[in-house]
């Protein structure tokens, strides 16, 4: 009888230790990065063009090398501004040429399948993926009446 006791408290006890969580809860899934910490970094131009009515400016590879020495280069730069936005810094120098310098701020960064698209004042401008940036943007001029196209694939 002592032994049925003694099971019956055991049994008992157990039972008011019951843990009420499940025993293989589920992860908590990890927080998303915000969009613009994915793409920001710096980057090497490996294509550029720009045309406008006047001008074609077409570079198919960079770095650009004559006789081993560096002749054409570019890098563009994206910077984090906020959460979700950016600045791009674009540099590309030529030998014998002027700098070619700018920078757009606040580009808004949204993700769109497994790519980012950046975009200037709602326009998309580029898609990013953290490991290139393919950036393609058109634009007519009222003033002068001609069409501006400035293009470039730039790699980590």
């Amino acid at each position: 009888m002592k032994k049925l006791v003694v099971l019956l408290f055991v049994a008992l006890s157990l039972g008011a230790c019951k843990e009420t969580t499940p025993i293989d809860p589920q992860p908590e899934p990890a927080p998303e990065k915000p969009a613009a910490t994915n793409v920001i970094g710096s980057y090497k131009i490996s294509s550029f063009r720009f045309a406008n009515k006047s001008v074609e400016l077409s570079l198919p590879t960079l770095p650009m090398v004559q006789g081993g020495k560096t002749v054409a280069s570019g890098t563009v730069v994206l910077k984090q501004y906020k959460t979700k936005q950016v600045d791009l810094l674009f540099s590309l120098k030529r030998e014998g040429y002027e700098d070619i310098d700018f920078t757009l701020d606040a580009l808004d960064v949204k993700a769109v399948g497994k790519v980012y698209g950046i975009y200037l004042e709602g326009d998309h401008i580029a898609d990013a993926d953290g490991s290139n940036i393919i950036f393609d943007m058109s634009d007519y001029d009222q003033r002068t009446k001609e069409r501006i196209t400035l293009t470039f694939v730039a790699k980590k």
